[in-house]
């Protein structure tokens, strides 16, 4: 950011931070967050004061709600209580409530999230994987959204093996069932590519057209080689095939 003359970077902080360096007072802290190249640094608390206001107000709408608030609580229902999913507040993380907030009043700058939760990571990628199951889905021409199952499938494509949609495309093309396609599948060619040290399309377009110029190459060595050429034997009486056979 060249000392934040070009962007400005923004520390957003846990509550924990508070209690995390007893060897120091909090305005220390935050004077050294500030030392190593920050422009501010603001809590994330106040984003959960703007979420429990919009949850509130939800909840009267609603009747019935569950929070939002932890991205691991949000996992956990979805994952084993699929049934409750369409009761999860519609609102962000505090975390991320206070990020967009800050977005929105300066679109240039960048913020970093300083806490001890590691859940929050996955909360920064889910829109990642949610903008990549939208496109399975459309190019799949499912008419639905996807099953849960489904979607672990995208997550495990987009946040473990950290594949762009250019290489997902590839392996929807290579699908057998446009009607009914089979995940399964699709995973299988996605965990293959990932294992074999692919990263980008063109790996993948490489590697494929290799195959195929050795599949070619063998038919050609089989054609050449006189490789089943010869005549099939006939039968025109199949009961003396199986005569001399012990029953």
């Amino acid at each position: 950011s060249t000392n934040n003359s070009e962007y400005k970077v923004y520390a957003v902080a846990a509550p924990s931070i508070a209690s995390q360096f007893s060897y120091a007072k909090l305005g220390q802290v935050i004077s050294g967050i500030k030392a190593l190249g920050f422009y501010t640094v603001i809590e994330a608390a106040l984003g959960a004061d703007m979420v429990a206001a919009a949850e509130a107000r939800e909840l009267a709408e609603k009747g019935f709600l569950t929070s939002s608030c932890c991205p691991a609580f949000v996992s956990f229902v979805k994952k084993d209580f699929p049934s409750l999913a369409m009761h999860i507040s519609s609102n962000l993380s505090p975390m991320a409530t206070i990020a967009k907030f800050i977005k929105e009043k300066d679109s240039t700058c960048k913020v970093v999230f300083i806490g001890p939760c590691t859940a929050k990571k996955m909360e920064f990628k889910q829109e990642t994987v949610n903008k990549n199951a939208n496109m399975i889905t459309k190019k799949l021409t499912l008419g639905r959204q996807l099953s849960q199952y489904e979607y672990a499938y995208v997550e495990k494509w987009v946040i473990d093996f950290k594949f762009t949609f250019d290489v997902i495309e590839i392996a929807l093309r290579r699908t057998t069932s446009k009607v009914n396609p089979s995940f399964d599948y699709i995973d299988k060619l996605l965990t293959d590519w990932h294992d074999r040290g692919f990263t980008t399309p063109e790996h993948v377009q490489k590697f494929l057209a290799d195959m195929k110029q050795k599949s070619k190459d063998i038919k050609t060595l089989e054609k050449a080689s006189g490789y089943q050429n010869y005549n099939q034997r006939k039968y025109d009486n199949l009961n003396s095939l199986y005569a001399n056979q012990k029953q």
